[in-house]
Formats: structure tokens, C-alpha cells, sequence
């Protein structure tokens, strides 16, 4: 009977040991919140009101959203409206925008803003714009509407960015604002109609120079191209067929020969004693067989560039 209480003693702390080491550690690495084993920090801003519910702790900014802003984030929208004034029937256009670029949002994804367009007409009455729907953004945060005014007086234009619920679930870093929500914001702008149109008009182009001119060039300058083009290409001729007929067609060039800088490059010509029955002794660093200005040089900015001789 010893020997069996000995034995029957063994096995029941052994199966002791077993639960011990089988039983769910739930309160050491944080809690676990609708089956999911969540860190210390996370569970708290959960049990505290954040919005998540993803099957992964919350990033470090992730609860510093929580902490900032308690997941309700203010936003700002802008517009720049053009022309304004503007004439009757005559289309004005919107650029519409909010400065916080949504986050990781790119071409390949659908990470976008929405907006819409409150149009108040001078008689009072109203026209929303897009009719239906919304103006979605493109990856920066930005869109565009345009309108056209049927009377004279002033419009109110107020721009609405719509409230957004940040629903992608990006993995790593995309996952940074799930759960936080975009606020909406609107701003108010006035638009002039009046009865003659507008034109805007734009210097696009200054005259040529009539008196010495250094480099660079002001970008505005389009047109002193005429007087200012290089040919931006390798050795070769204005109709690409052969090596004979090589000019640039776009600009002028002196009507004069002259000679505009010289470099040298590399050494040459006789050195001088009769060596090997020779007399004179010529020296030469290869052009023969490696030709300068082949294929990589170019003229940009008033300035050649080049390879230099590898000899």
C-alpha cells in the first residue's frame, strides 16, 4: 500500500507538472481580447475607446493617434479657384486639396480623399457639385471641378472634405491609421461674375537679345532657344544617315569662322631623335583607333562634356 500511495503521489504531481506548463499564459505577454493575445499598451487603448480590431498590436504611432487625438483627426481643405473674377457662362475651375497627403496611398491602391462643392448662386439658390456622389483625390490628396456661372453677382463656393473612416488594412506601416477617422472641414471662397469675360493671359516668351548675353538663362526665356541651341546628340547628321552633314537645324550660329575656346586634351607630334632608323620619332595617343567625341559628349548649359582620353 506504501507503495502504491508512492506511486499514485508521483503521478499526480506529474500531471500537475503538465497543467502547469499547458495552461494559457494569457496575463503575461498582455491580454487577450476576443481571442486575440494583444500587448499591455494595445489592450489598454482598446479597453480606453481605440477603434481596432485587427489580429496585431498597434504600431507606436498608432497609439500615438489614439493618445493625440482619440482617433477623430481635424483636417483642412483648400481651393484655388481660377479665373475669379470670372464672366457670365464663362467656366472657372477648382483645384481642391488637403495639405495631410493621405497616408500611403499610391497608384497601385485606392487610398483616397473624397470631396464635393456647395455652390450658393446670387439669387439663393444652391447646386451641389458633383450632383451625385463625390470628387475622389488622387494619391496626394488632391482633385479638381469645374462650374460655370449662369448669372452675375457673387457665388459662394464652399469646399467640403468629406469624413473619412480610415478602413485599409495595409501590412507594416499602412496599418499605422486604421481605426482613426478624418473629420470633415470646409472652407468658404467668393467668386466675381460679371458680364464681360475674362481672358488670363501669361508672358510666355521674352524677344532675343539685342546686346551681349551670358549664361544661364532665365527659364522664361523659351524663345532664345533660336540663339542659344546645342546639339544635344552624339556625332552624327540632322537626317541621321551619315557622318557628312552634321548641323543643327534649330538654332544659328556665326556666320563667321572663328574660333570660340581650345583645350588641349592630349600630347603629340615628333619627339625628336633617329632611333630604330628612324628620324624624327612621332608620338600619338591612339585616336587613330579610339576617336574622340564618338559617342558620349554633350552640350548643355553652354558647357561640353565629354570623355576624356583614356591614353
Amino acid at each position: 500500500m506504501t507503495r502504491n500511495k508512492t506511486f499514485t503521489a508521483i503521478a499526480m504531481l506529474l500531471t500537475l507538472s503538465l497543467v502547469a506548463i499547458y495552461v494559457p499564459r494569457t496575463n503575461v505577454m498582455g491580454e487577450v481580447i476576443n481571442g486575440v493575445n494583444y500587448d499591455d499598451a494595445t489592450a489598454a487603448a482598446i479597453h480606453a475607446g481605440m477603434t481596432w480590431d485587427l489580429d496585431a498590436n498597434a504600431s507606436a504611432t498608432r497609439l500615438s493617434l489614439w493618445t493625440r487625438y482619440h482617433d477623430e483627426i481635424p483636417t483642412w481643405v483648400y481651393s484655388i479657384i481660377s479665373p475669379n473674377p470670372v464672366g457670365v457662362v464663362q467656366t472657372f475651375t477648382m483645384v481642391i486639396f488637403n495639405p495631410q497627403v493621405p497616408f500611403n496611398a499610391q497608384d497601385t491602391n485606392d487610398i483616397r480623399y473624397k470631396y464635393h462643392v456647395e455652390v450658393t448662386k446670387p439669387d439663393g439658390s444652391t447646386e451641389t457639385l458633383p450632383p451625385s456622389g463625390s470628387f475622389v483625390s488622387d494619391s496626394t490628396g488632391s482633385t479638381f471641378a469645374r462650374y460655370t456661372p449662369t448669372q452675375t453677382g457673387n457665388y459662394s463656393v464652399k469646399i467640403v472634405f468629406e469624413e473619412l473612416f480610415w478602413r485599409w488594412n495595409v501590412p507594416n506601416a499602412g496599418r499605422d491609421y486604421y481605426g482613426v477617422t478624418y473629420l470633415s472641414s470646409n472652407r468658404d471662397y467668393s467668386v466675381v461674375v460679371q458680364q464681360e469675360p475674362v481672358y488670363p493671359s501669361a508672358v510666355t516668351s521674352y524677344p532675343l537679345p539685342t546686346e551681349f548675353w551670358t549664361r544661364p538663362i532665365e527659364g522664361q526665356n523659351n524663345a532664345w532657344g533660336a540663339v542659344s541651341s546645342n546639339w544635344l546628340n552624339s556625332a552624327t547628321d540632322r537626317d541621321y544617315g551619315s557622318n557628312n552633314n552634321r548641323v543643327q537645324t534649330q538654332g544659328t550660329a556665326p556666320n563667321s569662322g572663328h574660333i570660340l575656346w581650345t583645350k588641349p586634351t592630349e600630347d603629340g607630334g615628333v619627339v625628336g631623335g633617329n632611333n630604330w632608323d628612324r628620324e624624327g620619332q612621332v608620338f600619338n595617343a591612339g585616336h587613330q583607333y579610339q576617336t574622340r567625341f564618338s559617342d558620349t559628349q554633350i552640350i548643355m548649359h553652354g558647357r561640353v562634356v565629354y570623355q576624356e582620353p583614356i591614353t
